[in-house]
Order: C-alpha cells, then sequence, then structure tokens
C-alpha cells in the first residue's frame, strides 16, 4: 500500500524553473555573455551549487564566484518577488493527498526558498518533512533526498509515491526505487520523462477517482 507523497517542488508544485534560469541568463547578459539552451537545460532541476560548478567555466574572469552566485540568486528573488507561480491545482491536490496518505517534500532549493513558496501555497502545514539543499549533500539524480525521506518516515520504497518534472529529479526517485509520476506542464526545457512510471499534464487531471486507479494499490 503506498503510504505517502514525496513531491518535488521547483516545477512540480510551483513553476519557478523559467524564473531560475532567466535569472541565470539576466545576470551573464550584464555582462555580455550569452549561454546557450543546452546550458539551461543542464542546471534545471539541480541544487543551486551544482547548476553554479555548472556554470562556472562561463563565470567572468574578474568577478568572484561568491559574487556571481550571489547576483544570481538575487536576480531570482527578484523574479518571484510576488510568489512563485503555481502549477494549476497544487495547492488543492496537496490537500486533497493529505487525506489519504502521509506528505513529505525533498527540493534542490534552498530551506528559505522552499518554505517560501510553501507558504505561498498555505500548504506548509500538511507537510510531514520538507527537505530541502541544506538538508542532503548529493543533488538529485543521486536518490539521497529521496532515501533520507523514506528514513525519517520510516517508510520503505515501495510505500511512497514521489511526483517529479526534471530528467534528474526523475532519475533520482527511481534511483532510490520509488515509483515516480512526471509533470508534463512545466517540462520547459525538453527533459526526458520516458523513465517515469506515468504521467500527468498537471493537477487538473488528478481527483480521488484517479488517486483510487493510481495510488492505492501498487
Amino acid at each position: 500500500m503506498i503510504k505517502a507523497i514525496i513531491f518535488d517542488l521547483d516545477g512540480t508544485l510551483v513553476d519557478t524553473e523559467k524564473a531560475a534560469v532567466s535569472a541565470i541568463d539576466q545576470t551573464f547578459q550584464e555582462w555580455g555573455i550569452s549561454l546557450s539552451p543546452e546550458v539551461a537545460r543542464s542546471v534545471a532541476g539541480r541544487k543551486w551549487e551544482i547548476a553554479f560548478s555548472k556554470l562556472k567555466p562561463f563565470f567572468p574572469k574578474n568577478v568572484s564566484d561568491e559574487e556571481v552566485a550571489q547576483k544570481i540568486l538575487d536576480q531570482y528573488q527578484k523574479n518571484l518577488v510576488k510568489g512563485p507561480p503555481e502549477v494549476s491545482g497544487a495547492r488543492e491536490i496537496v490537500h486533497l493527498f493529505s487525506q489519504f496518505f502521509r506528505i513529505a517534500l525533498v527540493t534542490g532549493s534552498t530551506k528559505r526558498q522552499a518554505l517560501f513558496a510553501l507558504n505561498h501555497l498555505d500548504v506548509l502545514d500538511v507537510f510531514e518533512h520538507v527537505l530541502a539543499a541544506e538538508d542532503y549533500v548529493e543533488s538529485k539524480p543521486s536518490p539521497e533526498g529521496y532515501l533520507k525521506a523514506l528514513s525519517l518516515m520510516d517508510l520503505e520504497p515501495h510505500e511512497a509515491v514521489v511526483f517529479e518534472d526534471s530528467e534528474a529529479g526523475i532519475q533520482s526517485a527511481k534511483n532510490a526505487g520509488i515509483k515516480v509520476f512526471a509533470i508534463r506542464a512545466t517540462n520547459h526545457f525538453s527533459h526526458s520523462q520516458e523513465h517515469a512510471d506515468g504521467s500527468i499534464h498537471d493537477w487538473l487531471e488528478v481527483d480521488e477517482a484517479w488517486i483510487k486507479k493510481n495510488l492505492t494499490t501498487s
């Protein structure tokens, strides 16, 4: 039986990945540096520190790594000053799922960003555990974050289901041995979702009938 739902955050509950990539592009453009779409695709769904490590070859030579990182994060916060855009139906589905399952989150965003987003959606109190970038070492596609969530909840992989959007996130869940559904509506960078066990366009597809069909037995 499925006992818990573990959500990713960016691209799953809030549609922030375009804002993150836009922050990177805006920052580099100020230095006259153009990044290819492939670079943007490679950092989507990763911890910021991993994104920065992938971007480092493009950093301007006369600016410190710390300054580049902070400038990108500051621009990202500016892009989301009114709150992160909700993936259609996200807040309703979190509350609906909580009637049937335990709820947790594993994200590569910082704790501050995660709590801000969940508060913005008015769902923070539903989450039993919120694991952010500070709470585990290895970024997705490593299974570390999801395995830690299972450990904290005293669950086996077959007792949980993950919802993700990025290729790295989907692979992270699969590497942890957890069934994973992909969100298609926010796949702005054409990540491969072929290894997911199923998919939905967005949360408006999901209701009690969908839950009973897809999640009550596995």
